[in-house]
């Protein structure tokens, strides 16, 4: 078990002296022994909800740096966002506006970059949650500069071998930045002036000694994000392969963060004064995703994000023993595996007490700001009207109740249960927890009818998220089944009719089943079904 600066210092990173064999006075050894290196400066590169593993604990991350950095730790140099969504740099300012430190620099990724280009996806909830509820000066990633020009503008101000990175979402601004060139900042190539610069780069991602975890794939290869699944994980090979050798890498794979809990009551119920959700945006961010208060999340990103400031002891975890070797992680899947060889400068982490980790994080949330001890409270923003209902010519809605359907819904990403699909409202969703066999089933309540239409509203941001294959069931009476009509092809966000099959038409019906296409996680807003008037 051992640091980051003992380790560092075993790689001749970081600069000192040892008096050997020699007795000295407490005075002399005083005046002889250089004193310890300053902290390490953080660079925090984050997906903040917006693709990857798609999670809240990057808002701890964010805030426990903060805290880290009122404490005289670390100094925070840099936030950028490693995923498309407009919204995520917004909330990336929120958090530091929260904190008094508007002047620390944003930056995100150009999702236009050759032959890694990156698919808008729909944020988490909790991300324009942020946006529209609190200030801050930045609201979109088109506000802010490439991140690869924030990184190099930044490494280039600092001192040799001074900064941590802690990587927490997808690698593609790691991999466009080792693959940048000289610019106006320095003169290095991007692998040159990582080499020169980050002595410690801390990544959330993998499984040790091996297995697939979401951000070195990129949120996986089903459903929407596919072709940025194939970005990802390219990157993530890129950079495991060509990070400099002078630079330790940290990996902190799923299995040790999700044994640590942080965000909930220990932070919540322990200091509500300071967790207060109506001015404090992590504790905001918290609710929102977990969908009440003094909920815990897992904790991979802040706990990785601690490690890379005070080092693996401190954070309750060691480094991996007898275990020298490399990461090697697949470019086409993203799956990793460790493998073993000489000596290297990269390793994995080891939990030794999830507890203690988990109490370490949120006492850092519970530290009031420095810069910004009297936060103002949100402003509430007004709720969205709803879209028009369609108003097919000749045709009545039928009354439909929600009596049943495949659960339990998935949790954290702002959808609901099966009723969710039956409810009137479009901005609400049916989201069930697995990826394949969603189903959701509503009881006409005025008797049997024939169904002459159906008209459903798709998940906002999911759009071709195999949704296509969806099929609609009319269920009579006796209990039989019959095909009342299937979606064949990508919907628009708005309402999409569904014709009824010609054999359908003229059959009776006393309920409807929606059985959702394999890969969609059973997704739909709302469904509305109508009889000839």
């Amino acid at each position: 078990t051992h640091s980051i600066i003992s380790e560092v210092s075993k790689m001749g990173l970081w600069r000192g002296a040892v008096v050997v064999g020699v007795v000295v006075t407490a005075a002399a050894r005083a005046a002889t022994t250089p004193p310890p290196p300053p902290p390490l400066k953080l660079i925090i590169d984050t997906d903040i909800g917006g693709g990857g593993c798609n999670d809240v604990d990057d808002v701890v991350a964010v805030c426990i740096a903060n805290a880290l950095t009122d404490n005289g730790e670390t100094e925070l140099l840099a936030v950028v966002q490693n995923t498309a969504p407009l919204d995520c740099a917004g909330a990336i300012s929120v958090l530091n506006h929260f904190y008094g430190r508007d002047s620390i620099a944003i930056g995100a990724y150009n999702i236009s970059t050759p032959n890694a280009t990156l698919v808008q996806q729909q944020p988490l909830p909790y991300v324009p949650d942020l946006v529209d509820h609190f200030d801050s000066p930045i609201k979109s990633s088109a506000e802010v500069p490439d991140a690869v020009v924030v990184y190099r503008r930044t490494l280039a101000a600092q001192l040799d071998r001074s900064v941590a990175i802690s990587s927490i979402g997808i690698h593609t601004n790691l991999a466009a930045l080792l693959k940048s060139g000289p610019d106006e900042h320095s003169p290095l190539s991007g692998r040159e002036l990582v080499a020169q610069k980050v002595a410690v780069l801390a990544v959330m991602g993998g499984a040790y000694p091996s297995g697939r975890e979401c951000n070195l794939e990129g949120g996986g290869d089903q459903g929407f994000g596919l072709h940025n699944h194939y970005v990802a994980s390219a990157a993530s090979s890129y950079v495991a392969a060509n990070w400099p050798s002078c630079s330790k890498i940290i990996w902190s794979g799923a299995e040790v963060g999700s044994q640590v809990q942080s965000g909930g009551a220990g932070f919540q119920e322990q200091c509500p004064d300071v967790a207060d959700p109506s001015y404090n945006p992590c504790a905001a961010a918290m609710i929102n995703y977990e969908g009440g208060p003094d909920k815990s999340r897992y904790s991979w990103d802040p706990l990785t994000t601690l490690v890379a400031v005070r080092g693996a002891v401190a954070g309750f975890t060691s480094e991996c023993a007898h275990c020298d070797g490399v990461n090697v992680i697949d470019p086409s899947t993203g799956g990793n595996i460790w493998k073993s060889g000489p000596y290297a400068n990269q390793t994995y982490l080891v939990l030794e007490d999830g507890a203690k980790a988990g109490a370490v994080l949120d006492g850092l949330l519970c530290q009031r700001s420095k810069l910004n001890p009297h936060p103002a409270k949100i402003h509430p923003a007004p709720v969205p009207p709803q879209p028009p209902q369609p108003s097919p010519s000749g045709l009545c809605r039928l009354d439909a109740n929600a009596s049943d359907g495949a659960g339990p819904p998935m949790k954290g990403f702002g959808g609901g249960d099966f009723k969710a699909a039956w409810d009137g409202d479009v901005f609400t969703f049916y989201d069930y927890s697995q990826a394949n066999g969603g189903w959701t089933q509503a009881t006409l309540t005025n008797g049997p009818a024939a169904v002459a239409l159906i008209e459903f509203y798709p998940r906002a941001g999911y759009l071709d998220r195999h949704v296509q294959g969806g099929k609609f069931v009319g269920i009579a009476a006796d209990k039989s089944e019959v095909t009342l009509g299937t979606i064949t092809a990508v919907p628009t966000l708005g309402w999409n009719a569904v014709p009824i099959d010609s054999a359908a038409t003229a059959s009776k019906v006393t309920g409807i089943k929606f059985e959702a296409a394999d890969g969609s996680y059973g997704n739909i807003a709302e469904i509305f079904v109508y009889t000839k008037c």
